[in-house]
Order: structure tokens, then sequence, then C-alpha cells
């Protein structure tokens, strides 16, 4: 796909394969996905050219030159190291307090199976008991209804 290149556009070459790209100046900065290679790259801080667009190398650039867009997810990058080792720590840490409490929430999950299965037999006994005893008072009335008719 073959876009035209504006004014304001930066025009830099992929570090990987030098294929040339043109890309809005609100992109400087921003990690890219050069459609050619697919490696990722940053893209360069824009010189202003004396004549035509603007380069990462300061070079005129002719708005007929015709290069490709760029198609990729941007992401900026604008965090110093400090705060991204500052945040790895944090990340570790919280790694690490949530896999203990994987393993609390693990070995309470299989106490609670154990309990609710000894409960199930002992409800299933109970459910098996009430039938005894359900058999035994249907028997109870059925003999109080023969006696209730002999008197009769």
């Amino acid at each position: 796909m073959v876009n035209q290149v504006l004014d304001q556009d930066i025009v830099f070459e992929c570090p990987h394969c030098g294929k040339s790209m043109a890309i809005d100046p609100r992109g400087a900065g921003y990690v890219i996905t050069c459609p050619e290679c697919t490696n990722q790259m940053t893209v360069p801080q824009p010189v202003k050219a004396s004549s035509g667009g603007m380069s990462a190398t300061g070079t005129a650039v002719s708005a007929a030159a015709g290069v490709a867009g760029v198609a990729a997810t941007r992401t900026p990058v604008q965090a110093p190291v400090g705060d991204l080792s500052q945040a790895l720590m944090e990340s570790s840490a919280k790694v690490k307090e949530l896999t203990e409490r994987l393993r609390e929430v693990s070995a309470r999950r299989k106490y609670l199976e154990h309990v609710h299965s000894r409960s199930s037999e002992r409800i299933e006994k109970v459910r098996q008991e009430f039938s005894v005893i359900q058999g035994a008072l249907d028997r109870l009335y059925d003999v109080m209804q023969e006696l209730d008719a002999a008197e009769d």
C-alpha cells in the first residue's frame, strides 16, 4: 500500500531491512512494527529539512517519493529504565504474593471438597433412615386403619 507523503511526515528507514517509511510527526518516539520484516523499531524524532518533508537523517524528502505507509500498533516509549525496574520489582513481589494466595486457596478448596464429600455421605445415610422410618409409619397407619375397620 503506497500513501502520499506529506511535507510534515517523518521519513525514515527500517534499521533492520532498510524499508523506507513515512509517518505522521505525532508518531515520533512510538514503537512500530516494520511492514516488510516485522521487526520493531522506534520512530525517530523529526529533523526539519530545508525543502520537502522532514527526515530522520536531516535530508530533504520530496512529497512525490511515494513511500509505503506503516501498518503497526504504536506504543509510546517514554518510561525511564529506573521506573521500569521499579515496576518489575513490584510486579515480581505481587506475583509471589498471588502465588502464595493461590496455594492457600487451593488448600482450602481441597479441604472443603473433603468436607462436602463427607457431608454428602452423611446426608445419604439420613435419607435412607428416613425412608425406613416412612415405611414403618406407612405400615402402622395401615394397621390402624385395619383395626378401625374391624371395630365397626
